[in-house]
């Protein structure tokens, strides 16, 4: 049975390893060391490499993210099972600890991004600010998990798609939140 080791290389960590693996269990290292950081969720990290949160549009910016958000699932399996396995915990003491460090590092880089896009009235009037980072959230939670392990999303299917058909998908659902969300753009009359 694959076990994920929060703290795997450290003083107790390395010892419940050890055991796992005299029991025959296979052991995934969960620690900046090897590098999967349980505070600063590097993934998210890396999602939002190369957009400006102070100043690129959201909805762009946001189609920059997923792409990078998927990309980097794609290459880090260890990152992309302890998603699942965060999200999936069956402790529900264990499972809110985790997803709580989790859920405040993504509202505190996501939460500038959408109020500097507030700010510049890219959102329809009255948006909840709170709503659009809680959509988001969804969203990124949903694409680490629903591409990579079959069942997570019946509706979509995302495990038995091509990477680029799953980046499109991923993209609708922007495309969704934009037209849920964004202000109402005027129209320009076009020449026949």
């Amino acid at each position: 049975m694959r076990v994920a080791v929060a703290g795997g290389t450290g003083c107790v960590g390395r010892h419940l390893v050890a055991a796992l693996e005299r029991r025959d269990h296979e052991p995934v290292v969960i620690a900046r060391s090897v590098g999967v950081d349980l505070v600063t969720g590097r993934g998210l990290d890396a999602a939002l490499e190369g957009v400006d949160v102070d100043n690129d549009e959201f909805f762009p910016a946001l189609r920059h993210i997923v792409c990078n958000w998927l990309r980097f699932f794609s290459t880090h399996p260890v990152e992309r099972g302890f998603a699942y396995a965060a999200g999936n915990e069956v402790d529900v003491d264990a499972g809110a600890a985790v997803r709580s460090v989790t859920s405040a590092h993504f509202v505190s880089e996501l939460t500038p991004l959408v109020k500097g896009a507030d700010a510049r009235g890219e959102f329809a009037p009255g948006t909840p600010v709170d709503q659009v980072v809680a959509m988001v959230v969804l969203l990124l939670r949903h694409l680490d998990k629903a591409p990579f392990y079959k069942h997570v999303d019946p509706i979509l299917d995302l495990t038995d798609k091509r990477p680029a058909e799953v980046e499109r998908i991923a993209l609708e659902l922007v495309d969704a939140l934009e037209r849920a969300y964004a202000a109402p753009r005027k129209r320009t009359k076009t020449r026949p």
